[in-house]
C-alpha cells in the first residue's frame, strides 16, 4: 500500500488531471498487487480497511472531523 506514487510524495498528478483536487488527492492510498497475491491476501487487506474505516467513523463521531467516502 501506498499514500502516493512510487518516485513521489504530496498531490497525484494524475489524481488532479482527473479533477480530484490537491487535498484530495494527498489522500488516496493506491493498492497494488503481484501475481503472487492471492484471495486470502485480498479479504485481510478488505477486513482491515473496513476495520480502520469503522474506526475512524467513531472518531469523527467524537469531533468536528468527518469521515468521507469518494
Amino acid at each position: 500500500m501506498s499514500s502516493g506514487s512510487a518516485c513521489s510524495s504530496g498531490a497525484s498528478p494524475v489524481l488532479v488531471a482527473m479533477g480530484y483536487s490537491s487535498g484530495v488527492s494527498q489522500r488516496v492510498v493506491r493498492i497494488s498487487s503481484s501475481w503472487s497475491t492471492c484471495h486470502a491476501d485480498w479479504q485481510a487487506l478488505t477486513a482491515a480497511m473496513i476495520d480502520a474505516y469503522a474506526e475512524l467513523q467513531r472518531d469523527a463521531a467524537a469531533s468536528v472531523a468527518s469521515v468521507i467516502s469518494i
